[in-house]
């Protein structure tokens, strides 16, 4: 189960400051226009732990848990670091689900270079926990530019563990100018690694204005790389503290129209209009848009539908847009 509003990252900064503690309530609307509280996450850290827990509204109205998750540092050196998460799941109901812990082991290596070992475990119906996921990143960075190869194992039928995807990435630039290539290799059905997937990412920023492209490519039935979908992103920073982000998102085919009628290229499927507002206390309110495209004019957006609105203490996590939002009954 699923908010319909973008998520605050998994992931909280530790600290070895005093315990301190963040909260986000996410409130949407209903087919009158009023708004109605969605959710709320309750974030605490404290020197190498943290807490956060993700709730939701049920179907009765009452506010049940959705997710938790409890992160301690086991070991922070110049060396590398160990990070232990266990998460916790629950149904629509509140009632818990079997849990699932996560070990992330960074070694920094005397060349300079890094290695990530992720380990997942999921726990059976029993609640013990068996291993679902190994990811082992080799990064290095050579100048302005770094390298890293990604190789994702699972267990297989057989309970032996196998690779079953590649990943290699190269991320160039800084701050003002930044370019990402990310290419998945996916096994075949004879045990070969093929060109699945492509993600190229451009950002360039000035001054206070950020524009970020994203284009993304799947494999098809001929094994050539296809142009799925499109997110341009324009970021702007006011003088005031306000930052506004307008997403463009493209996709192979226009809500409620066939690939023929558009010649099968990326069509706009929306725009997404995101606003951070800082409010008295250092705290932030999020407000988040959405246009669409006129079924009688895909060329014309229609006006902005106010989807959700987060109130946050302290600043509210930015997130990537979303590839499609919900439809809005009106």
């Amino acid at each position: 189960m699923h908010l319909s509003f973008p998520p605050v990252a998994l992931i909280i900064a530790l600290t070895a400051q005093a315990p301190s503690q963040r909260q986000s309530s996410t409130y949407t609307y209903d087919v009158n226009g009023r708004r109605v509280e969605a959710g709320d996450i309750v974030s605490s850290a404290a020197a190498g732990s943290s807490v956060r827990t993700e709730r939701s509204q049920s179907l009765n109205g009452r506010m049940v848990p959705l997710e938790s998750a409890e992160e301690s540092v086991l070991r922070d050196g110049p060396d590398g670091r160990v990070v232990e998460r266990l998460i916790r799941r629950y149904d629509p109901t509140g009632r818990p689900g079997a849990p699932e812990k996560v070990r992330i082991e960074e070694r920094r290596n005397l060349d300079g270079s890094s290695t990530t070992l992720t380990t997942t475990w999921q726990g059976d119906l029993n609640g013990r926990l068996q291993l679902a996921e190994r990811t082992t990143t080799h990064a290095r960075k050579s100048g302005d530019t770094e390298h890293s190869e990604t190789t994702v194992e699972r267990p297989s039928i057989s309970g032996a563990v196998e690779t079953v995807e590649k990943r290699t990435r190269v991320e160039t630039g800084g701050t003002n100018v930044y370019n990402a290539d990310l290419v998945t290799y996916r096994r075949n059905s004879s045990g070969s690694f093929y060109e699945a997937a492509r993600e190229v990412s451009e950002r360039k920023t000035l001054d206070r204005m950020s524009t970020e492209t994203t284009s993304r490519y799947n494999a098809t039935n001929s094994g050539h790389l296809e142009l799925a979908g499109r997110q341009v992103s324009r970021t702007e920073r006011l003088a005031d503290g306000t930052e506004r982000q307008v997403v463009d998102v493209y996709g192979a085919v226009s809500q409620g129209r066939t690939v023929n009628g558009f010649g099968g290229g990326p069509q706009l499927r929306e725009q997404q209009i995101i606003e951070r507002r800082p409010t008295a206390g250092g705290g932030e309110v999020e407000t988040f848009s959405v246009r669409r495209p006129s079924l009688s004019d895909a060329g014309q957006l229609g006006p902005a539908q106010k989807i959700s609105e987060t109130v946050c203490t302290g600043h509210c996590t930015p997130q990537p847009a979303k590839a499609e939002t919900p439809s809005v009954k009106q």
